[in-house]
């Protein structure tokens, strides 16, 4: 062989190599379904996130910035969510409009001060929401604490139902606003922002609750861990509550990625096309479910063999645990291996599904409701 051919075999090899390589770390770092074996149908997976800062509010970066992050992430949508203060794509550069779906969001605040001040996600709204809508006058608030006053409340106790008060009556205000919009409302980091006495106080809930807030414990007060919001869930599914859970990065950092990184927690949608009206409504179903990097080729109920199937895109080197959780947090079945069934009884309340790894690596499905599709159980 003379020099000039192996010279050229040589170069071959070395592109060859990059190229290689380049593609196995790129489908490292999407972790992505295998879209033409995704869903029923004509439908597919997709990846997103639905809570995002920039620094119209308290990122440190620019929402083309932001966008373009995800972007090279292979996320297929996101909702751009700073606080009070709606964003849509129209103004900035359209070069990512056909390969991310921007949707329009707000973060609302709920409350006087910020360390008092609840947080609800809305994704997909057609106009700006006022952040006070609902808020009750000093009239309405002073009435209200007169008659506490006269059933005896104790000091504490009366400053924690007049916070109550004045987060139900906005909750009961915002929730419809929202949904009249088309629009989805969450309540994001609620350990964080509730805690578990209060959340089970109100009356009123999102449908969607932020499950897995990457950052919630490193946000909440006197360096004290937040209650499980697992645990949180559980407890309003049991009361008989229908809400879902979603997720966000709520990533604020993307220059200082030791304070509020992005990734780390995502959402995946099963719909028919990648359009806001398709991944609402999705998410209205319950198609989908929160990841920290487990996917899930296939979660459904199988209602005419009356059973839950389970099945998870194995990677080598990985081990898996896969729960079967039901009312008050119960584990009714455990199965360590990448696919389980669960026979169901037909008396749940509800059923849900989470994936653990050996490396703690976690998915968590939505709800099946169980004995409310049976007709036992009333939808609250």
């Amino acid at each position: 062989m003379n020099s000039k051919n192996g010279k050229i075999i040589n170069t071959f090899i070395f592109f060859a190599a990059v190229f290689f390589l380049c593609f196995g770390l790129f489908s490292i770092l999407n972790l992505r379904h295998d879209r033409s074996r995704s869903g029923k149908g004509d439908e597919h997976w997709f990846k997103g996130n639905l809570h995002v800062h920039t620094n119209r509010a308290d990122g440190d970066s620019s929402p083309q910035e932001v966008i373009n992050w995800y972007l090279d992430h292979g996320y297929d949508f996101l909702a751009i969510t700073d606080h009070d203060l709606r964003f849509t794509k129209q103004g900035f550069r359209r070069k990512w409009a056909r390969r991310i779906l921007i949707l329009s969001g707000e973060e609302i605040t709920i409350g006087e001060r910020a360390e008092q001040s609840i947080h609800m996600g809305a994704v997909h709204t057609q106009y700006a929401v006022p952040a006070d809508l609902g808020k009750p006058d000093k009239k309405r608030l002073e009435y209200f604490r007169q008659q506490l006053l006269a059933q005896g409340s104790a000091p504490a106790a009366l400053e924690a139902s007049v916070r109550g008060f004045k987060i139900l009556s906005q909750l009961k205000a915002l929730i419809p606003e929202i949904e009249g919009q088309g629009a989805i409302a969450i309540l994001n980091h609620p350990a964080m922002s509730l805690g578990f006495p209060l959340f089970m106080q109100l009356e009123e809930l999102p449908p969607f609750i932020e499950l897995w807030n990457p950052h919630e414990s490193k946000l909440y007060a006197n360096g004290q861990q937040p209650p499980d919001t697992e645990i949180m869930w559980d407890a309003a599914l049991s009361t008989g509550k229908k809400i879902y859970a979603v997720t966000g990065d709520d990533a604020h950092h993307f220059k200082k990625t030791k304070n509020s990184p992005p990734g780390g927690v995502w959402l995946w949608i099963k719909a028919h096309k990648l359009s806001p009206e398709a991944l609402i409504a999705a998410l209205k179903r319950g198609d989908s479910y929160v990841s920290t990097g487990i996917v899930l080729k296939r979660v459904e109920w199988e209602k005419s063999q009356k059973q839950i199937v389970v099945e998870v895109d194995a990677k080598p080197g990985r081990s898996y645990s896969i729960r079967f959780i039901g009312k008050e947090g119960a584990v009714l079945q455990q199965t360590d291996a990448s696919q389980a069934v669960y026979p169901v009884k037909g008396d749940e309340l509800y059923v849900r599904v989470k994936v653990i790894d050996n490396t703690g690596l976690k998915a968590c499905a939505q709800p099946f409701f169980i004995s409310r599709e049976a007709g036992s159980a009333p939808a609250q």
